[in-house]
């Protein structure tokens, strides 16, 4: 394959990153493996999560790479914490930049990593350790090969063994932030009890619909001031689903 490194410039690369540190070190990787032979000024640009959806279309129309960090931990507390899929649909309303590449510390967490993949649409998913190996290769195919190598594995079915066939966790995800009430219960903010009847429906209504998780994981119905389970919903399969997909529990692998 001829080496098409020569048609890139560490300029045409930005770095969205929650951390200016490890954002840094990212911009200084691409800049070894791009700039050789360039003027040292010649750096890739840097950004937050929160700046990138600030910024106007005339600053993504300099950039032909977008790499992407899909976690945020310096978010409000109440901010989505996977603000990969906001940076990406933002950036495709722009028309620009053409490639995207996401990377995370975080892809080891199966249902984390499944909901990202399923909120973007990027040429390429990678460990962030990956792309700052030292020889640069991870790298250099995530910015130039058509199909990356080196890429974080798509997660095994049993990795994900309470979401059923067909289950969509980026919906999931989309469906409980659309209401405060809900979407508070699902980053921990809340208890079970603090939501009403009407929103306690919609949760079940995901846990069937997007996750498609079998009866016994999902939330508890309330009939004739019973629990139908003894189980606290707060507790049960779909909270930890949830967590887990948010990047806000590692305690599933």
């Amino acid at each position: 394959m001829a080496d098409r490194s020569a048609e890139l410039s560490p300029r045409d690369v930005v770095v969205v990153d929650d951390s200016t540190r490890y954002g840094h070190k990212m911009r200084e990787m691409v800049t070894l493996v791009l700039g050789a032979g360039r003027d040292l000024d010649d750096r890739a640009e840097c950004v937050s999560h929160q700046e990138a959806m600030a910024m106007p279309e005339e600053f993504w129309g300099r950039f032909s790479v977008a790499l992407v960090d899909a976690f945020d931990a310096h978010r409000d507390q109440e901010a989505m914490p996977v603000p990969v899929g906001d940076v990406v649909r933002r950036l495709e309303q722009l028309g620009s930049p053409a490639r995207i590449v996401v990377y995370s510390g975080n892809f080891d967490l199966p249902y984390f990593n499944l909901l990202v993949r399923g909120s973007t649409n990027a040429v390429g998913y990678f460990d962030a350790s990956a792309l700052l190996r030292e020889d640069g290769a991870p790298m250099r195919s995530a910015l130039l090969d058509d199909e990356p190598m080196y890429q974080a594995a798509v997660p095994k079915s049993e990795e994900v063994v309470d979401l059923g066939e067909g289950a969509d966790l980026a919906k999931a995800i989309t469906a409980l932030r659309d209401d405060p009430s809900t979407w508070r219960w699902a980053l921990g903010l809340t208890s079970w009890g603090a939501v009403d009847q009407y929103r306690k429906r919609k949760v079940r209504n995901v846990a069937r619909d997007r996750l498609k998780m079998a009866p016994a994981d999902r939330p508890d119905k309330i009939r004739k001031g019973r629990e139908l389970k003894n189980r606290s919903p707060d507790h049960g399969s779909i909270i930890e689903v949830v967590q887990a997909a948010l990047g806000l529990s590692r305690d599933r692998k």
